[in-house]
């Protein structure tokens, strides 16, 4: 029997009692408040007379009145009864004007004729009817209400994934492969503190790290102390069994109050997840919710990205344990007091708390030390215990079983290929295998979905299947596992392989792969295909090393050498990673094995890039990646980076090779950082970042002091001088960052070897040195003084006052602008006694700098110090400043300042006639642009006919990107030519035709800050359009312009139909816009008196335009109707825009595409008025296929992780359009929308079912 079915059974066997307090709490639950039982005696679940049997006052005033029965003899004539009752005032004392709704709700059986005899009575009277019969009923509870289930009828619908904390510690302590979590808790009182408070403040905690380290037993020790602190917290813990979530979740959390959810390695759940993290953005005045959750450090990125899309996420990492710690945990839990066993446990864990705790329970038990020599005993013993795990292991058909789950990690009934492989590789028939499937299930060491998906349960237990079944009893052979699976699923094989070699014996696994892939190596390579032979060994060069070195070297000795220049080649990283049939990744497979195999790979690799330019970059990211600084590399006393230097500086020949000199320097950059990373690739593709710091030892010291002095050696060369400068300039940099101890330790090396052969009279040698100098005093190095004098010069001296100093200013304590105006009195101190030579001497030395610097210092910092430079002078030396702009045109304007402060000061010194012969005495860079700032700062008393007649040729003959880009200078014109505007607006529209930044300036004219702001037609009466044309030309060059939609409100008043104008340059700029689309802001036309017809209008022409488009999605009338997300508008505006629909409909009810574009508006407007408007709709247009076009689902829709809990509202709302269609002219209707309902929990089961199938181990 289903489950629907048997809450319909249940609800048959109800007496009348228990049925009223069922159907009063669901009401309630649906929004139903203000509740009063007058049917119900108060504390039993006995009936009494009175009408109704339960009313709810509305926040109103207006009253509901709700009806119950279980009878099924005479029903309609028992509900009209009950109906006339409610209308009688003298039994309920209130008037039937009073009531807005009758909800009646009975388990009998209705024909279409009662309901609309029924219905037909209450809307004599404007009351509506709302019957709800036996069906409807059990869905809900089903659908929506799974705790009235088990609270009314008995009938639990959860799964019993949700405990209690003391029910999931006995749980979690019956599985024999996890160790017990009801342990007293060490070293975390610190952390339970912090993660308390966390919890005080946000709602999820991510609890983190490796597996083992006591996540668990640290997060249940939380969650305990909370609960303790706060008795009225409720608790729930997820254990986890791959079964659905819903049902449980919305069957504990439905009920007020607030919640604490702890959830188990979060990382299992994947996409199910979502299913709990979204009650963390429930609005919801009644519940709260706060969220423990642990993950694997493998898997913390993605979970971290997955809830971070849900909230704010606070993390408790928990660190592996000192090996002092283990120690005191196995004295304290265990009373080993053995330092042979303590120093054991300490070897074997790692840090890992559950290791440590696993090994010491089996060293108690078993009191021999040989039973901890190695993981794979341990595992044994521990594993051993279990009686489910020691039958599958006595099982080879269970083992075989077990086996293809660990190597798939996930297996569908419903997917023929996995049955064939079961079939023909594991030889299981499918039949056979679920039959196992089941039993493994029932032992709870797999997972399994609706009995169609089945994964392992643990990876460590997957871990240990795989290498009994594989390597220790041999039930598959791996050779027939790369036979049948290789390369088609190579990375199955490699993720199954992996952990158990890292787990067991490393030297007998590897043996038993090498005896097993040895024949399969040479029938490949015998086949002549390089690609699948490089393939197969990026795979498996661990087990056949010496075979693939000499692969290798065949192949690149019978390469030609490469006769071409290697100095055209950028050096540079390869963008992408090598493919499976690199040399460059297999090479570089030996970083970590034996030094000679390594050293041989090495060489091989440096070999195979000189004959193959195309591997150049991925050489590079090799070599800045793989044999880079790993954590590691210290206790071998960083051998790798040791012969790496030695070998490049061998091959570089003092300089004479390029190609290993340049890939030198690129390397060398990178092993000088101080601070390296390293990604680190988990299970379920998750990556972990580890970020670590070199410090100056006996073995790194030497190390950097060969790349210093070998740098050095190259940057007396003049192919190399200035990458090796820029090297030197960004270590300098970045001292303070990368700390005094290793400055210390480089500072005798970057003396000895770099700064002997620096010029004290080379600009940039100054400058490196001064940086260099700061940054010493600044980590308190001792340094000669003598550095500070040696190189130090005016043109130093002259970089100090240019460029900006925000230390400086820090150190003042000063704002910006007081800063700028500190620097201003700097600059006119500095050039008080300039004079023409001096000037000509400080250009000289602008332009030194700005040769010498880069970046922001260049571009920026030395521009606006020259600005202030110019502008002090001018402002002060009035009688020079003719003399000393002539200077600066002589240099070309290299450096393109804004000449408005110069131009200015020009005037006050100089007539005008003088500054424009100024300006156009020399030929230089951006001469135009100083033309326009000329004419546009002009005296008023000094404009004429002919600078007028000027003006408009410079306008007319100026590029765009010289023009000014303000109007507001035309006023000053206006005495001369009153058409001025007029003349030179329609020249800058006519040329933006061509060029649509001439109209940069015009949307000055649109500016609500600007004179001319809403006079435009007197100012422009001559020519009233070319406002228009104006507007349509600046919103064509900047989509921003007028985004209020200020100007376009006034334009509009004054012609309607400029609006479709606007419409048409927005479809011309864009080809499909949409909701998002740039473009002024609508809103004044809800300001607008005829605001139906207003609105009506510009939604009639954008669905013109609109029909040659996709469809999909928005458009740009939706946004009149949307809301900033996370805003809120006045009622009055919400009130408009309903009312405004409501209109519309109605008045085009015919118009069915018309009708469609309408509700795709109405689409943000929230699902109860869109369900009001479809009822509008069928009060007026009854047509099933006009019904089936209609979009009252969301067009689009967005979530994260999962999209169970979207679906599950969208079948919801679904629900509740079923009763908009219970006449017998919409049967058609509910037809359609059940089907859409059943197709929506088809789509949910299948997207559960693909949450399983995804899930990451």
């Amino acid at each position: 029997m289903t489950i629907a079915n048997r809450i319909r059974s249940k609800l048959l066997e109800l007496e009348g009692g228990v049925f009223q307090r069922l159907c009063d709490d669901w009401l309630h639950r649906k929004g139903y408040e203000n509740i009063n039982s007058i049917g119900m005696m108060d504390t039993t679940d006995r009936v009494t007379k009175g009408t109704p049997d339960c009313l709810f006052i509305q926040p109103d005033g207006y009253y509901v009145f709700s009806e119950y029965t279980v009878q099924q003899n005479r029903l309609a004539t028992k509900l009209e009864d009950d109906i006339s009752k409610c209308f009688d005032e003298q039994k309920t004392g209130i008037k039937s004007e009073q009531i807005s709704e009758i909800i009646i709700c009975y388990l009998g059986n209705l024909t279409t004729h009662e309901i609309n005899h029924l219905k037909s009575s209450c809307q004599k009277r404007n009351v509506r009817l709302s019957l709800n019969g036996l069906d409807s009923i059990s869905l809900s509870i089903q659908n929506c209400y799974p705790v009235l289930s088990e609270q009314h009828l008995g009938l639990a619908l959860d799964t019993g994934q949700l405990l209690s904390v003391n029910d999931f510690i006995n749980r979690y302590g019956k599985n024999n492969f996890t160790t017990p979590i009801d342990n007293k808790i060490l070293f975390q009182s610190d952390a339970i503190d912090k993660s308390l408070e966390q919890l005080r403040l946000w709602r999820l905690l991510l609890v983190s790290g490796a597996a083992g380290v006591g996540k668990t037993l640290f997060s249940v020790n939380l969650v305990r102390t909370m609960q303790k602190n706060n008795p009225a917290l409720k608790v729930y813990c997820l254990f986890d069994k791959g079964a659905d979530l819903i049902r449980d979740i919305t069957a504990y959390f439905s009920e007020p109050g607030d919640y604490l959810i702890f959830v188990d390695d979060a990382n299992r759940l994947d996409s199910r997840l979502d299913y709990i993290l979204h009650y963390l953005n429930e609005n919801d005045e009644d519940r709260t919710f706060r969220i423990v959750a642990t993950v694997r450090d493998y898997a913390r990125d993605s979970v971290l990205t997955q809830a971070s899309k849900f909230t704010e996420v606070q993390e408790q990492t928990i660190q592996p344990l000192t090996d002092e710690q283990i120690k005191e945990l196995v004295v304290e839990l265990f009373e080993i007091k053995n330092g042979e066993y303590q120093q054991r446990i300490q070897e074997i864990s790692g840090g890992n708390a559950r290791l440590a705790m696993m090994a010491a329970k089996v060293a108690v038990e078993t009191n021999q030390i040989q039973s901890i020599q190695n993981v794979a005993s341990l595992y044994d013993d521990y594993f051993s215990q279990n009686e489910n795990i020691r039958e599958v292991v006595e099982d080879d058909k269970l083992m075989t079983a077990a086996c293809a789950i660990s190597l798939f990690r996930k297996i569908d009934k419903l997917n023929e290929s996995h049955m064939e492989w079961l079939q023909n590789s594991f030889g299981i028939s499918p039949e056979e295998f679920w039959g196992y499937v089941e039993l493994l299930h029932k032992k709870e060491l797999v997972d399994l979905y609706e009995d169609e998906v089945v994964k392992i349960s643990d990876q460590v237990l997957s871990t240990y299947f795989f290498y009994l079944s594989v390597f220790e009893k041999k039930v598959i052979s791996f050779s027939l596992i790369v036979h049948h699976f290789y390369p088609g699923f190579k990375r199955a094989i490699v993720d199954a392989l992996n952990p158990v070699i890292n787990s067991f014996d490393h030297k007998k696994i590897v043996t038993e792969i090498r005896s097993e892939i040895e024949g399969i190596f040479k029938e490949i390579s015998n086949s002549g295909d390089l690609k699948s032979s490089i393939e197969f060994l990026n795979s498996f060069w661990f087990a056949l090393p010496t075979e693939t070195l000499i692969f290798a070297n065949k192949l690149i000795s019978e390469m030609p050498i490469v006769d071409e220049s290697w100095e055209g080649e950028a050096f540079e990283e390869a963008k992408t990673d090598e493919n499976d049939y690199s040399l460059v990744s297999l090479l570089s497979s030996f970083r970590n094995y034996g030094d000679d195999e390594f050293k041989m790979s090495f060489d091989l690799l440096l070999q195979y890039l000189s004959k193959s330019k195309e591997s150049l970059g991925f050489v590079i990211k090799t070599l800045t990646d793989r044999y880079n600084f790993k954590p590691d590399d210290m206790r071998y006393g960083y051998y790798v980076q040791d012969y790496v230097v030695d070998t490049l500086v061998e091959r570089i020949e003092n300089g004479d090779n390029y190609l290993f000199s340049r890939v030198f320097i690129v390397l060398a950059k990178s092993f000088l950082k101080v601070e390296h990373s390293e990604h680190k690739w988990g299970r379920g593709n998750t990556i972990t970042m580890v970020t670590y710091r070199l410090s100056p030892d006996e073995y790194l010291t030497p190390i950097r002091q060969k790349i210093f002095k070998n740098l050095t050696t190259l940057m007396l060369l003049p192919d190399y001088e200035q990458l090796i400068q820029d090297i030197f300039q960004e270590l300098i940099s970045r001292l303070r960052v990368e700390g005094k101890e290793m400055a210390e330790a480089d500072l005798p090396f970057i003396t000895e070897f770099f700064i002997s052969n620096l010029d004290p009279k080379n600009t940039l040698h100054c400058l490196i040195m001064q940086d260099l100098c700061e940054h010493l005093d600044a980590l308190e190095i001792k340094f000669p003084s003598k550095w500070h004098v040696d190189f130090n010069n005016s043109t130093i001296e002259l970089s100090n006052l240019l460029l900006e100093d925000r230390h400086e200013m820090r150190m003042l304590d000063m704002g910006y602008e007081e800063y700028n105006q500190y620097r201003h009195q700097c600059f006119v101190d500095y050039f008080s006694d300039t004079t023409v030579e001096k000037f000509s001497e400080f250009m000289s030395q602008c332009v030194s700098l700005q040769n010498s610097l880069s970046g922001r210092e260049r571009d920026y910092s030395l521009k606006v110090g020259i600005e202030m430079s110019l502008k002090a002078i001018a402002e002060n030396h009035h009688d020079q400043i003719k003399e000393i702009v002539s200077i600066y045109f002589d240099y070309d304007d290299i450096f393109n300042i804004h000449p408005g402060s110069l131009i200015f000061n020009l005037f006050r010194a100089l007539r005008s006639s003088e500054v424009w012969e100024l300006i156009d005495s020399k030929s230089y860079r951006w001469k135009k642009n100083w033309r326009s700032f000329y004419f546009s700062m002009l005296p008023e008393e000094d404009i004429n006919e002919d600078e007028t007649h000027s003006l408009l040729t410079h306008l007319n003959e100026t590029p765009s990107n010289e023009l000014p880009t303000w109007l507001d200078f035309l006023s000053k014109y206006q005495t001369i030519d009153k058409e001025i505007y007029v003349k030179v607006v329609r020249l800058l529209v006519e040329k933006s035709e061509e060029d649509k930044n001439y109209a940069a300036s015009l949307r000055q004219l649109f500016n609500k800050g600007y004179e001319l702001f809403g006079n435009w037609f007197e100012v422009f009466k001559s020519d009233t359009q070319l406002v228009f044309s104006a507007y349509l030309a600046a919103l064509k060059n900047e989509r921003y312009c007028d985004y209020k939609g200020e100007a376009l409100a006034l334009l509009t008043e004054e012609e309607p139909s400029f609006m479709i104008k606007i419409v048409d340059c927005i479809y011309e700029n864009e080809r499909y816009p949409d909701e998002h689309t740039s473009m002024p802001e609508l809103f004044f036309l809800w300001e607008r008196d005829n605001y139906l017809d207003a609105v009506e209008q510009y939604g009639k022409y954008v669905y013109i335009k609109e029909q040659n488009a996709y469809g999909f999605g928005g458009n740009i009338f939706t946004k009149l109707f949307s809301k900033e997300k996370g805003g809120s508008e006045p009622d009055e505006l919400m009130v408009k825009k309903q009312g405004f629909i409501r209109h519309t409909v109605r008045n085009n009810i015919d118009d069915i595409g018309y009708i469609c574009f309408i509700f795709k508006a109405a689409n943000c407007m929230g699902q109860s008025f869109r369900r009001e408007l479809l009822g509008i709709f069928l009060q007026h247009n009854k047509k099933i296929d006009d019904f089936k076009k209609l979009e009252y689902e969301p067009t689009t829709r967005s979530w994260s992780g999962s999209q169970v809990p979207t679906l599950e509202k969208e079948k919801n709302y679904l629900i509740t359009l079923l009763s908009l269609l219970n006449s017998v002219d919409l049967l058609e209707h509910r037809s359609n929308i059940e089907k859409r309902i059943e197709y929506k929990l088809k789509y949910i089961e299948s997207e559960k079912k693909r949450d399983f199938l995804e899930s990451r181990q």
